[in-house]
């Protein structure tokens, strides 16, 4: 759905001004240097995977860093860190420039490429191909240093860098104590439906996990992202659910119970089926009360529970039309 047909869910601005302020907003010319910069990152990937050996002018052997793999720094010991630090991080550009790629046309064709976009893949680029350096000073098995495992694991850190940075705190010790603390934090992966393209398309706007997807404004939401209305509403219930019970929100899941809209909708004017959630699921009959209280007194819910109805009734007109 359109930007401009999704606001009319809001009703508060006209198609003209919004295609006004979007014309102003994101004029050609501020594509130049988020596209230079995408562009000279590329360039210096491709640079190093197909033509590394123009580096060294005593070079002896001309293959490139893509076809040779660990014979490119192993067949020169007295390069051979230097040699093999270049194919490191050819091979994290290269796997940062597939993301990047498959990121870039899902915001194409859901009319949402902006100039942050590219900004926000090319830093992602630079990350990945930081950490991917630091994973090869970490290692100390030569079994993976010396071998085309050190350039997989790169071009996979350029693809998933998060991943990238766990392993490398858990190699860590000074980190290792506290990843626990970090699940405090629950991660957006924690939320059904989210795919790792998803996850970076939220954290261009600020919402890092579940916690900030919560409580984060709903109609700025709709506004400021591409996905579906009632993907985000979908997606915002479950996050306040979570929020509000935690570990025990799998529970919950046995009596149908997968939102916090399920959870209202199960609950209010239905006080005698506490007992039996309880007893299913494990959780206190007060915990229960508690939080259908606090739901029900929380005016974010009463939006989200707005737009549903609002949806609903959209979709019965439309097949009373049809």
């Amino acid at each position: 759905m359109l930007l401009i047909e999704r606001l009319n869910l809001v009703g508060s601005i006209s198609k003209e001004t919004l295609q006004e302020r979007m014309t102003k907003e994101f004029a050609p010319g501020d594509y130049i240097l988020p596209l230079t910069f995408i562009t000279l990152l590329t360039f210096i990937g491709m640079f190093l995977l197909f033509l590394g050996w123009s580096i060294y002018p005593d070079a002896k052997s001309y293959s490139s860093v893509l076809f040779s793999g660990a014979e490119f720094w192993q067949n020169a010991p007295d390069l051979n860190t230097e040699r093999r630090t270049v194919a490191v991080i050819a091979f994290a550009i290269m796997g940062g420039y597939v993301s990047a790629s498959q990121y870039v046309y899902r915001r194409f064709s859901t009319v949402d490429l902006t100039p942050g976009s590219f900004f926000s893949v090319s830093l992602r680029i630079v990350f990945a191909t930081l950490i991917s350096l630091m994973l090869m000073f970490t290692f100390s098995d030569i079994k993976i240093l010396d071998s085309n495992l050190i350039l997989v694991l790169a071009f996979l850190t350029g693809i998933f860098p998060d991943t990238g940075v766990r392993l490398l705190m858990e190699k860590m010790s000074i980190f290792s104590s506290k990843m626990d603390d970090q699940h405090i934090n629950y991660p957006l992966g924690k939320i059904e439906g989210i795919s790792e393209m998803h996850k970076i398309r939220l954290n261009e706007i600020g919402i890092d996990n579940v916690q900030n997807l919560a409580q984060f404004d709903f109609l700025m939401l709709i506004i400021k992202t591409p996905f579906p209305v009632r993907t985000l509403l979908d997606w915002v219930s479950q996050a306040k659910l979570l929020l509000e019970f935690q570990d025990q929100t799998e529970e919950l899941q046995k009596v149908g119970v997968r939102n916090v809209l399920d959870f209202v909708d199960a609950l209010d004017g239905h006080a005698e089926r506490c007992e039996e959630i309880s007893a299913i699921c494990g959780i206190n009959t007060l915990s229960l009360k508690v939080n259908l209280d606090n739901i029900k007194n929380d005016q974010s819910v009463a939006l989200l529970n707005h737009f549903r109805n609002h949806l609903e009734n959209l979709s019965l007109t439309k097949k009373g039309l049809s």
